[in-house]
C-alpha cells in the first residue's frame, strides 16, 4: 500500500539495501522493527515510552509497584542490604565517581552518615509518588524521575534476593563457608555487572531526585523570598527618611508608602501559603498600618526610638478625600492637646508590635534560605508571628477601617 511505502522506516529500508524488515515487532507499542545485517541488532521505532527509556512499561509498572511495597515491608533489612552492597562495590574496585554532588545543604540530613547508599534516600525512592504537596501546592515529578525510580527498584530486587539467601545461610561475611555445591551456588556473590548496573541506576535516580526536589523547594519558598525582597526596600526607605532634609523627606515618605503597599501584597501571598483562608485576611490594606502609627504618635505614646512607627505616622495618606489628621479626629476624637482622648491606642500599639515581630521573623530567614525547609507550616516561629499579626490586624481593621465608625 501507499501508506506502507511512505512510512519513514520503509524509506530507510529502501535506501539502504543492508536493512531488511523483521517480523520481530508483534505489538503496536513496539512499532516496526528493522534488522541490520551488519550489526545484527534490532532498531525499534518507539511510538511511546518503552522499557529502555523509562525502565518499565504499563505491565512492568504494576510489578514495580508491588516490589516497592514488598521492600517497604522489609524496611528493617534495607539498611543492612545497602551496606552490604556498598562493601561489595568497594571490594570489587568498581568506580563510584559517577555519584552526584551531595553538597546541597537542604538535603544534608540524608547524607549525614557518609554512606555510599543512604537508607533514607532509598526509602524516599520507594515512597515516591507522582506528586508532592508543599504549602498547599501540588508539585509533579517528571516521567524521567519516575522511570529512574522504577529501574532502581528493578536493579535492587535481584540483589536483595541474593542478600537474603546469603543472610539465611550465614555466608554474608565469608561466602566460602558453604560446603555443598548447591550451597556454593546459593551463596555466590553478585556479579560485577549487576553491581555496576545498580550503581549507575542509583546515581541516575539520586541526581534527578535531588535536582527536582531542589526545584520544588525553591518554588515553594517563593512567597517567603518575595516577602524578604519587598521588605528590604521598605527598611531602606525608612532609613533614608531619618537623614533627608525637608522637603525631600516628603517625597521619600510617599516612596515608603509604595514600598509598604508592595510588602503587604507579598505578605498576603506568604500568609496564604501558611494559614487557611478562615484564619487570615484576604486583603491587607497598608493604610491600616499608617492609621495605627498616626494614632499611636498623636496619643503621645513613646515610640522608643522606633524609626518604623515614626516614619509611618508621617506618611501623607488620604482616605475618601480626607487628610489623615481629619480622618483620625473623626474616628478617635480630639488630640490630647485639645483636652480629648485618643481611642484605640491599645489596638494600634498591638498591631504595630505584631507587625514588627512578623517583619523580624521574615528577615531572619534571609541568612539560611539555602538550607531552609520548604514546608513553611513546619516553622513554628513564622506560623505564630503570622497568626498573631492576623488577629491584631482583624481587630484594628474593625476599629479603624469600618465605614460605620465615622457615622
Amino acid at each position: 500500500p501507499v501508506a506502507v511505502r511512505q512510512h519513514p522506516l520503509a524509506q530507510v529500508a529502501k535506501k539502504f539495501s543492508t536493512l531488511r524488515w523483521s517480523p520481530r515487532a508483534k505489538t503496536a507499542r513496539e512499532g516496526p522493527c528493522v534488522m541490520s545485517t551488519l550489526q545484527g541488532q534490532p532498531l525499534h521505532a518507539s511510538f511511546g515510552p518503552t522499557q529502555s527509556q523509562f525502565g518499565s512499561t504499563s505491565n512492568s509498572l504494576v510489578g514495580c509497584r508491588v516490589k516497592r511495597q514488598e521492600a517497604l515491608q522489609r524496611a528493617e533489612l534495607v539498611e543492612e542490604c545497602l551496606a552490604w552492597l556498598a562493601q561489595e562495590v568497594e571490594s570489587r574496585g568498581i568506580n563510584s565517581s559517577m555519584m552526584p554532588n551531595r553538597d546541597l545543604k537542604r538535603f544534608s540530613m540524608f547524607f549525614a552518615g557518609k554512606e555510599m547508599f543512604p537508607k533514607d534516600v532509598f526509602m524516599e525512592a520507594l515512597k515516591l509518588d507522582k506528586k508532592e504537596v508543599v504549602n498547599g501546592r501540588a508539585f509533579y515529578f517528571s516521567n524521567e524521575l519516575l522511570g529512574s525510580r522504577d529501574t532502581l527498584v528493578m536493579a535492587y530486587e535481584p540483589l536483595s534476593k541474593g542478600f537474603m539467601k546469603l543472610r539465611l545461610t550465614g555466608a554474608i561475611a565469608n561466602s566460602t563457608t558453604a560446603t555443598s555445591s548447591r550451597s556454593a551456588t546459593i551463596t555466590q556473590p553478585p556479579s560485577k555487572q549487576r553491581l555496576e548496573h545498580f550503581l549507575g541506576r542509583w546515581a541516575d535516580f539520586e541526581n534527578r531526585w535531588l535536582s527536582e526536589k531542589e526545584n520544588h523547594a525553591v518554588e515553594a519558598l517563593m512567597p517567603l523570598v518575595n516577602s524578604i525582597l519587598a521588605l528590604e526596600p521598605l527598611k531602606a526607605s525608612q532609613a533614608k527618611e531619618a537623614v533627608l532634609p525637608y522637603p525631600r523627606v516628603q517625597h521619600q515618605r510617599a516612596v515608603t508608602l509604595k514600598c509598604l503597599e508592595g510588602f503587604m501584597k507579598a505578605y498576603g501571598e506568604l500568609a496564604t501559603a501558611v494559614l487557611s483562608s478562615l484564619k487570615r485576611e484576604l486583603h491587607h490594606d497598608a493604610r491600616l498600618l499608617v492609621l495605627a502609627s498616626f494614632c499611636f504618635h498623636k496619643a503621645g505614646s513613646d515610640c522608643n526610638g522606633d524609626q518604623n512607627r515614626e516614619s509611618l505616622a508621617k506618611v501623607p495618606v488620604f482616605f475618601d478625600n480626607t487628610d489623615l489628621s481629619t480622618y483620625v479626629f473623626k474616628l478617635a476624637g480630639a488630640a490630647p492637646a485639645e483636652g480629648g482622648e485618643v481611642k484605640g491606642v491599645g489596638i494600634a500599639a498591638e498591631l504595630l508590635r505584631a507587625f514588627d515581630e512578623v517583619c523580624n521573623v521574615i528577615m531572619s530567614f534571609k541568612t539560611h534560605l539555602e538550607e531552609c525547609n520548604p514546608s513553611l507550616e513546619d516553622h513554628t516561629m513564622l506560623v505564630e508571628a503570622i497568626s498573631d499579626f492576623e488577629k491584631s490586624y482583624r481587630r484594628a481593621k474593625k476599629k479603624f477601617l469600618e465605614p460605620d465608625n465615622l457615622v
